[in-house]
């Protein structure tokens, strides 16, 4: 739990409206772009598009969107604005921002990510954080100034106390000769550390145990007699979910198996014919340092370049009646029969049924024979990789 409780924590039912708002515009942010209708104003950032749509949210009444009429339009001012009207004073401000983030992890950690791709990962956190206090603070007005909560507790005063002086090797007349303002810092100091940090040493030690237990339980299985002489001896890539094969092999027999780099070390990304979109080759830790591109013939690839149009013309055309308001009225009547075969099939058969499409895909597709682009030629304009490698590069790969 949060240190500090946060404004909308504090008041019953809008917390969760709270996270509803924030999880809602996060989705219509960062979610796919393909939708048909897309969110607008995407280019001024999360917080800017949110600010110019906030007006016509219609899950905020009319005075809530009344208040937010007049709000900046200035993300780290909205931050300020926030704080400043919730009533949070400035030495409570970084643990006010932190329940805020605790309160969503896995949204917040996604802003993160998704800000790092985009090389700013402070404007994501600052655009999360304004758009949240922006909506708490519009939730919560009619109901500031909030009575700040009596901790004054003398039961809980004295259990802490008995702690200090027990674990801390105090005398209660050591305790007597303490100012005001030391006494209130050492309580505060075990009054955190039993609510919070007890928590985080109890979880850090069962996660001591549990990784105890499993070494004990990896070294009590004997690793083969090295005397014996390996019948075979197999490469792996360096994935968990190689490691059961792995381990009954070895298990099986005389055999030795080793973990390799299954990307053979080369830092890549790859683009297929006359693709759009390049994809990374090489694991998420490693950035890509050269993009390699699929090239074919032009003799072979016109006729290749006129099937796939012609293709992609269906798919979008079935796409967009599916998604019209009228016309999609007609779709089901007009490919419900063959869809229902293609579903009745794929439930029946489904290793045989599949196997028929994607059959008559490449036989309807035809791709040529292709090559790839190995040898240095410029630079990719979209990523501004190099494309292919110089002799020396591949000696040194």
């Amino acid at each position: 739990p949060a240190a500090v409780r946060t404004a909308g924590a504090a008041l019953h039912g809008v917390s969760q409206r709270l996270d509803q708002q924030t999880v809602k515009w996060c989705k219509l942010f960062y979610g796919s772009n393909t939708a048909p209708w897309a969110l607008p104003h995407r280019e001024l950032g999360f917080y800017g598009a949110w600010r110019r749509l906030i007006a016509a949210d219609p899950a905020l009444s009319k005075e809530e969107r009344k208040r937010l009429a007049d709000w900046t339009h200035d993300g780290e001012e909205a931050l300020r604005q926030a704080l400043m009207k919730l009533g949070v004073q400035e030495e409570e401000t970084a643990a006010y921002l932190e329940a805020h983030l605790l309160a969503l992890p896995g949204w917040a950690g996604m802003v993160v990510w998704q800000s790092r791709r985009t090389g700013d990962e402070l404007r994501g956190l600052i655009d999360y954080l304004a758009v949240r206090l922006s909506l708490e603070w519009t939730l919560v007005a009619p109901y500031l100034p909030l009575e700040r909560e009596d901790h004054a507790d003398i039961g809980a005063a004295l259990s802490l106390l008995a702690a200090w002086l027990h674990w801390g090797g105090m005398t209660l007349e050591d305790w007597r000769n303490l100012s005001g303002k030391e006494q209130r810092a050492r309580l505060a100091f075990i009054d955190r550390f039993w609510r919070i940090d007890r928590c985080h040493l109890w979880l850090e030690a069962w996660e001591d145990t549990y990784e105890a237990k499993l070494k004990e339980a990896v070294l009590a299985h004997q690793p083969m007699d090295e005397t014996k002489k390996a019948a075979a001896q197999l490469l792996f890539c360096i994935d968990v979910r190689s490691e059961p094969f792995r381990r009954h092999l070895e298990a099986a027999g005389p055999f030795e198996t080793y973990g390799c780099a299954g990307f053979f070390g080369l830092p890549i990304q790859t683009r297929a014919l006359d693709s759009d979109d390049a994809h990374p080759s090489c694991p998420a830790i490693v950035a890509p340092q050269h993009e390699i591109n699929e090239t074919a013939a032009l003799e072979a690839a016109r006729p290749y370049r006129r099937r796939r149009d012609a293709f992609r013309f269906v798919g979008q055309t079935f796409k967009k009646i599916k998604q019209h308001m009228l016309a999609g009225l007609l779709l089901p009547e007009m490919s419900g029969p063959w869809l229902g075969l293609h579903t009745f099939a794929r439930s029946a058969a489904p290793a045989w049924a599949g196997r028929v499409v994607r059959q008559a895909e490449a036989a309807a597709e035809h791709k040529p024979k292709t090559d790839l682009s190995l040898h240095r030629q410029g630079k990719d304009e979209s990523s501004g990789l190099p494309i292919g490698f110089t002799t020396e590069e591949q000696v040194q790969y």
